[in-house]
């Protein structure tokens, strides 16, 4: 059990990821107390979109992304809002929320820029940095930060935004940097993956990377280098 956490920790740390934002939920409150949907969705209010599946057909609906559960979520014909099964997902090329694309593959990734050679998107969500559990006499005592967002689903696997947390929780706001393909085969921001991504580009981009010092988690420095492409 230590070994598979502290291989899931190595796996995140390899990511190139930029923190953005860091929140504090207390013990005895609950998520919708202090993340408010301001936080919890991309966009505040549920909006236009359209799903474009790979048979040529579409469906239109109001979306919105959910980045705490990292689920795209629409409202039913009943009005209840429900989340597009990941096994959906399978058969749809890639959503379009208001004026926003994305697409899935490790998760819902945020259309960034393109151009013909192919895409820059980002895996945007929150994670648990760190717990405190607290003791007998009200004081908070430091666990381990592995943990995900397991944490806010009912032990029937339902998400409840509204469950009361028994401990201190810190979150912070994530976004991991995906190079894409023209087929939408998506892989992390690296090195690596750029010049396996797009082959017949390699020496343009290799001469790039020894002239510049790109910071591959800083996006910023991707949309100059996308731009290359």
């Amino acid at each position: 059990m230590r070994l598979l956490i502290a291989l899931m920790l190595t796996m995140l740390t390899c990511l190139y990821v930029q923190s953005q934002e860091t929140i504090v939920i207390p013990a005895g409150s609950n998520l919708m107390q202090v993340m408010t949907t301001a936080r919890i969705y991309y966009y505040p209010n549920f909006v236009s979109g359209e799903s474009f599946f790979k048979d040529g057909t579409t469906a239109k609906g109001r979306l919105n992304y959910n980045i705490l559960n990292e689920e795209v979520e629409f409202i039913s014909a009943r009005g209840d809002t429900m989340a597009i099964a990941k096994e959906q997902m399978l058969n749809i090329k890639y959503l379009k929320i208001d004026t926003t694309s994305f697409y899935y593959d490790q998760g819902y990734l945020r259309k960034l820029k393109e151009n013909k050679e192919g895409k820059l998107a980002a895996r945007q969500y929150w994670v648990v940095v760190k717990r405190q559990k607290i003791g007998g006499y009200g004081e908070p005592i430091s666990s381990t930060a592995a943990i995900f967002s397991s944490t806010f689903y009912h032990i029937f696997g339902t998400f409840t935004p509204n469950l009361v947390m028994q401990e201190n929780i810190t979150l912070a706001n994530k976004s991991v940097y995906y190079f894409g393909d023209k087929y939408n085969l998506f892989l992390p921001a690296n090195k690596k993956n750029l010049l396996k991504l797009f082959p017949h580009k390699k020496n343009e981009l290799e001469n790039y990377l020894k002239s510049k010092d790109i910071d591959f988690g800083k996006v910023e420095d991707l949309e100059t280098l996308f731009d290359l492409l």
